[in-house]
């Protein structure tokens, strides 16, 4: 409801729904509007690959993924957490920027909400890596996957620049081609499994949509360590570029207000060009260490198996480089 209030995002109408068991059928259950289309994800598999949108309809679907991504982050909250009714956590100041919500704990870790940033980042992948650990006793442990993306994150950039009332954009950590619904020519119909959307640091919106083709892989990997995540090559690294560079576009073409107007409440993509020294319009904000960190702590949540082989030393690479070396490693000139 908040999304569809708020945005203009196309999103199924929600006519009811349960999360528990106890309603009249015993199961939990949604029932929304019908769509007709598939998701980009089959519609890629139908064609040869699932992993990537193919090439020719990559521009297109770029441009459209790039404006819902800008358009959501444009809501913020003065804290990081989950985004709830008011009435669902009470006791909780109303942080946010509308009276009927408010930002409370991670359902996940039951920890939040945070009002720093630094907060955020040293608590919430560590208590993560902890309790995946807990829930799964047989994998490997995460907790050196957790304390290294904390460890990466604790470089970032807006610890020297992020004001004292930080606010915080909305982010949907689940926008892949499996939760889009497009036609055969990848125009977007809907996005559906909003239950990954968070008030989180700005360096979070600056993710790769999953199983596009634009794939940035584990920082310094040369094997293939997921279908997932595989390494960076020329094909896959054209891709992300391109789409840096129409989530660049869809920024300026939101905001009406002139580059110079850099305070506080102007719209989010000035704001953030101005924390990144304009690495937003530039497209070089998806290649901040912080954002690569960022995409770790993103598997780690969907608790992807091969995360902690893979990640560890990838992000030992980014502890060891500057964010200069890592723009160079993966922007193309």
């Amino acid at each position: 409801m908040f999304r569809r209030n708020h945005t203009n995002i196309p999103i199924p109408h929600v006519h009811m729904y349960s999360v528990s068991h106890d309603n009249m059928i015993g199961f939990p259950y949604i029932i929304m509007d019908y769509v007709h289309g598939s998701t980009a994800f089959d519609q890629s598999m139908a064609l040869g690959d699932p992993m990537c949108v193919p090439e020719e309809y990559q521009a297109h679907f770029f441009a459209q993924v790039a404006r819902i991504m800008v358009e959501l982050a444009s809501i913020r909250f003065g804290c990081v957490g989950s985004v709830f009714q008011l009435d669902q956590t009470a006791g909780r100041v109303d942080q946010g920027l509308y009276s009927k919500f408010g930002v409370g704990p991670f359902a996940d870790t039951n920890t939040g909400n945070y009002m720093r940033h630094q907060h955020f980042y040293a608590d919430y992948p560590v208590t993560l890596a902890a309790k995946l650990n807990i829930d799964n006793p047989k994998h490997s442990d995460l907790e050196p996957v957790g304390s290294g993306i904390a460890r990466a994150l604790k470089q970032q950039r807006f610890a020297q620049v992020e004001p004292e009332s930080a606010d915080f954009p909305l982010v949907n950590l689940e926008l892949g081609t499996h939760n889009i619904l497009v036609d055969a020519s990848y125009t977007i119909l809907s996005v559906i499994d909003w239950d990954s959307t968070f008030a989180l640091p700005a360096a979070a919106s600056y993710m790769f949509p999953f199983c596009s083709g634009a794939e940035p892989g584990v920082p310094g990997a040369t094997v293939e360590v997921s279908p997932i995540c595989p390494p960076l090559n020329d094909k896959r690294l054209r891709a992300c570029n391109a789409f840096a560079r129409a989530y660049a576009e869809a920024a300026m073409a939101q905001s009406q207000s002139p580059p110079q107007r850099l305070l506080k409440g102007v719209p989010f993509e000035y704001l953030v060009a101005y924390r990144f020294r304009h690495g937003v319009l530039s497209g070089h904000a998806f290649w901040s260490k912080e954002a690569l960190a960022f995409r770790c702590l993103l598997f780690l949540r969907a608790k992807q198996d091969w995360v902690d082989e893979a990640w560890v030393p990838g992000l030992q690479w980014l502890l060891d480089h500057s964010d200069e070396d890592v723009r160079e490693a993966y922007v193309v000139t």
